[in-house]
């Protein structure tokens, strides 16, 4: 889907007086001006002045670990039921999974009334120096290896994120779908977790006993929206475990 051509270049024609016009067409100008590259846009096909997402690649950084790369994501409708704001997100490039962190600017987000699409362009600006802040807690949901019991704590907590049934055991979540992503530490059981929880195709069985496997998640704001969930739930998981 080509956002030039999708997106209009004017709000909803039932848009009130007081509402200001943040141009995403604009915002991806003066983000290339700024040195970072548009990578992504997710919005629904019959929805042009919806909710929709374009993500960014920062200019000049380099993959962390060598297997995720810092993205900028903004969020942005033409119709009021979202305001413009800015989400700090991670690439896996093993999986190709979009990792979203908890580092959502909900607290500076732009609210289409009496800001413009610099203050927008301000808040990636500032994101994008924030990647150290990523390193350090990556770098330290690295360094700690849970025991199998922090493992099906941790899991059970994410089963219950994900899932509102009990067709699905949180064994089979922490199940790796790699060799590389075997191991007890924090960090390798998240990415084991995001992508059985994103990707679908876990076997389950529901109340019947019959056998189910489960679905992927398609939507992008129920993607992002869980992502940030499961970050967040993470980052506060870590201060539960004894080190």
């Amino acid at each position: 889907m080509d956002y030039k051509t999708f997106l209009p270049s004017a709000p909803a024609d039932y848009m009130s007086d007081g509402y200001v016009f943040i141009d995403s067409k604009r915002i991806v100008e003066l983000m290339q001006d700024n040195g970072m590259s548009m990578t992504k846009f997710s919005a629904r096909k019959s929805d042009p002045f919806g909710k929709h997402y374009l993500e960014f690649q920062p200019a000049g950084q380099e993959l962390l670990f060598n297997e995720v790369a810092p993205r900028i994501i903004l969020c942005n409708s033409y119709d009021g039921t979202a305001k413009a704001r800015i989400i700090q997100g991670l690439f896996r490039l093993v999986c190709t999974n979009g990792l979203v962190t908890g580092s959502i600017y909900d607290s500076e987000a732009t609210m289409h009334i009496g800001e413009d699409a610099l203050k927008v362009i301000e808040k990636a600006v500032q994101s994008s120096k924030d990647v150290h802040k990523l390193v350090k807690q990556i770098e330290e949901w690295k360094g700690l290896h849970l025991t199998p019991a922090e493992q099906l704590q941790y899991s059970e907590q994410a089963l219950a994120l994900r899932f509102s049934s009990n067709s699905f055991s949180a064994s089979v979540l922490a199940q790796p779908r790699r060799r590389a992503d075997v191991g007890s530490d924090l960090w390798r059981l998240f990415n084991r977790i995001q992508e059985n929880c994103t990707k679908g195709g876990l076997p389950g069985m529901n109340s019947l006993g019959q056998p189910v496997m489960s679905r992927g998640i398609t939507s992008f704001d129920t993607d992002h929206t869980f992502n940030r969930k499961l970050w967040e739930m993470t980052s506060k998981f870590v201060e539960t475990i004894d080190v």
